[in-house]
C-alpha cells in the first residue's frame, strides 16, 4: 500500500529570511528598508507542540464503480504553528466525507492522506475555493518580474533564465483569478471513463 499526502503552503512560516530581505539574522532581525515591515519572531521553546498527523481520506466507491473516488477542496484557513504564536493564514486541503457530507476530512493545514493500492484505479477531483489573490502575491509578482533578490541566479558558466517565460508573465499580469474548474486525475489505466449520473 502506498500513501500520498496533499500538501499546502502555510503562512509566513514558508518565507525564508532571504525573501524578506534580511542578510544576517543577528544584525538585521526585525529591521529592513524604511518602507518594509519585517516581522519579528520571539524566541520559541522547541518541541512543545504535538507533531500534526494528517488524517486519511475516505474513498467513495459509488461515484465511479470499480474505482476509489476522492473529492478534495482547497481552502484558506488558519493554523497555529506554535503554542506561543497566534494563528497564521494558510491554504489547506479538505476531503469530502462520503459517510457524513457535513464533516469534511482534514486538519486545516496539512492535507489528508490518500491511501491507494497498486493496480486499483483512483479518481481525484480537486475543487479550488482559494481566494482570488495569492497570500504572497507581491512576492510572486516580484519573481515574475525577475527581481534579482528573489529569482535564483545560475552559477558560471551557466546562464540564468527567467522563472516564467515573457508571454506567461504578460498573461499572468492580467489574470490573477485562479481557475475554479475541477481537475480530475486518474491513476491506473489511462482511458476515458463513462460519466455516471449521481443519485438524488
Amino acid at each position: 500500500m502506498a500513501g500520498a499526502t496533499a500538501g499546502a503552503m502555510g503562512g509566513a512560516a514558508m518565507l525564508s529570511r532571504g525573501l524578506l530581505g534580511a542578510q544576517d539574522a543577528s544584525s538585521t532581525h526585525g529591521t529592513g528598508p524604511a518602507d518594509v515591515s519585517v516581522p519579528q519572531t520571539p524566541p520559541l521553546e522547541k518541541y512543545v507542540d504535538p507533531l500534526p498527523r494528517p488524517v486519511t481520506a475516505i474513498p467513495d466507491p459509488s461515484v465511479y464503480p470499480g474505482a476509489d473516488y476522492y473529492d478534495i477542496t482547497m481552502r484558506q484557513g488558519s493554523w497555529r504553528f506554535h503554542r506561543d504564536l497566534g494563528p497564521a493564514t494558510v491554504w489547506g486541503y479538505w476531503a469530502a466525507n462520503p459517510h457524513d457530507r457535513r464533516k469534511a476530512i482534514g486538519v486545516g493545514y496539512l492535507g489528508p492522506t490518500i491511501s491507494v493500492n497498486k493496480d486499483h484505479p483512483t479518481v481525484v477531483k480537486y475543487r479550488n475555493e482559494l481566494p482570488t489573490t495569492h497570500m504572497f502575491q507581491s512576492v510572486i509578482d516580484d519573481i515574475r518580474n525577475g527581481d534579482a533578490q528573489l529569482a535564483p541566479s545560475a552559477p558560471p558558466p551557466y546562464k540564468s533564465k527567467p522563472p516564467f517565460p515573457r508571454e506567461a508573465r504578460r498573461e499572468c499580469a492580467g489574470h490573477r483569478r485562479p481557475i475554479r474548474s475541477a481537475a480530475v486525475g486518474l491513476t491506473g489505466p489511462a482511458r476515458r471513463r463513462p460519466r455516471h449520473p449521481r443519485g438524488p
